[in-house]
């Protein structure tokens, strides 16, 4: 699974098509726009937690224990933020 979207962080980072086309080339891969889905849920800066709920439906442990773990990762920023973030998991979940 990847974000339709890289983070180019590096100076001689590929050409996205081709990073996308290689991924799609792999046996169940997807390729998720989870910077629009974070926005729909509500918060832009956390498509990494909508691609955590797009993968949830492979991990091998229950999705109320990914929501507590997104409590206790972002409890120190505050219930807006943890909400925010639970939130955008959610999207992901239902993108599957």
């Amino acid at each position: 699974m990847a974000a339709s979207a890289p983070v180019k962080n590096i100076g001689n980072y590929p050409e996205t098509e081709s990073v996308i086309a290689a991924i799609k080339s792999l046996h169940g891969s997807r390729v998720v726009d989870a910077d629009a889905i974070a926005r729909e849920a509500g918060n832009a800066r956390a498509a990494n937690v909508v691609l955590v709920g797009v993968a949830s439906a492979l991990f091998p442990f229950k999705p109320d224990s990914l929501e507590e773990a997104i409590r206790e990762t972002f409890a120190r920023k505050g219930d807006a933020v943890v909400q925010a973030n639970l939130e955008a998991f959610r999207h992901g979940q239902r993108a599957n």
